[in-house]
Order: C-alpha cells, then structure tokens, then sequence
C-alpha cells in the first residue's frame, strides 16, 4: 500500500506511570506489537516522538513532534508534513490488537475521502485513522486556533465514519481498538 503509517509514541504516559510504549507486554514492548502489524502492511512505517534513541530498536525512521505540547494532534501535524505519500496511517503506540483486516478497509475506502475513521459509541477513534495530506492546513489551523481535540479540523474535510457494523467483519471492534491507558489493563 502506498500509504506511510506513523506511529504517534510521545505521550507521557501519566495514567499509566511509565513509558508504556516499552512496557513489556506478551515478551515484547507495546509499541513492537504495533510496529511489526504495520511493517507487514506498509512500505513505511515511521514513530513520531522526541526520544528517538529508545527506539532504535525498531531500525525505523523516528521524527521529532514540530508542534510541542499539543499531544497526538502535534503528532499527526508532524506526520502529515512528513508524509511523501498523499495518505497516511495513522495510529497510537499503544493497540497491540489492531487488526490488518480492518486497516486494508480503511486504506480501500481512503481513495475518495481526507478521513477514514472508525465511529464508536463514545465517539471518533482518530488514532487509528487514515489521513490525507489535504488536511493539513486544516490540523494546522485548528492548532493554531488552541483546539487540542484531533476532531475539531473533522467538519471542515471529507470524512467516511467506519461503523461498528463494518468493524465487526474483522473481528471483536473493542479488542481491536482497544488502547491501553492503566496497567491494570495489561495484567496477565
């Protein structure tokens, strides 16, 4: 596919009281489970955070957010300028459990839309989305407006809402969505 995914990995993990995306979890740190899922689907795959040399383990490109203290929407601003490709992938450190199956559909249903983004009952899920470059000036301008939320740029682009009912062909949509915020949540 030639789309870049970019792996957003700068959050502080305060909820979760270490840096989770190294957190060891089924023998291997979080943001790896997410990694190799990604490098099977794409040509690319880039992790967006400031402390580059903790993942050097990946043998992956790491860039530093350009928009500091603004969490994911900084990291997706940063991804998007990144992007060579017209659309990316993008996705947070911490959903070991996303499925290839529900990624390959966003990416299908990409081709005439600047957002593909799974809908849940509580909402969005833009960390596990797929972006066009389009957006851009719209991240941008949301950033510049103080808008933290990554959805506050949604009205004013092209977005096809992925319904449970479609992520339901690929498997349990809470387990495949699922991020993990708290340690008890990665209790074995």
């Amino acid at each position: 596919m030639d789309i870049t995914a970019y792996i957003t990995a700068g959050g502080s993990s305060s909820r979760f009281k270490q840096d989770k995306s190294l957190f060891l979890y089924r023998g291997k740190p979080l943001i790896q489970h997410v990694y190799e899922l990604l490098i099977g689907l794409f040509k690319k795959v880039c992790v967006i955070a400031d402390d580059g040399s903790k993942y050097a383990f990946l043998n992956t490109e790491i860039i530093p957010d350009l928009v500091k203290g603004f969490g994911p929407k900084g990291g997706l601003y940063t991804a998007l300028g990144h992007a060579a490709t017209e659309q990316i992938f993008f996705c947070g450190c911490d959903m070991p459990n996303m499925s290839a199956g529900l990624i390959r559909y966003q990416v299908e249903l990409s081709a005439d839309y600047d957002v593909v983004v799974p809908v849940v009952p509580k909402g969005y899920d833009p960390l596990h989305a797929v972006y066009s470059r389009k957006c851009l000036p719209f991240v941008k301008n949301s950033i510049d407006s103080g808008r933290r939320k990554i959805i506050a740029f949604y009205p004013d682009v092209r977005v096809r809402e992925v319904t449970v009912e479609e992520m339901q062909r690929f498997g349990d949509w809470e387990e495949m969505l699922f991020n993990i915020n708290y340690r008890h949540e990665v209790a074995e």
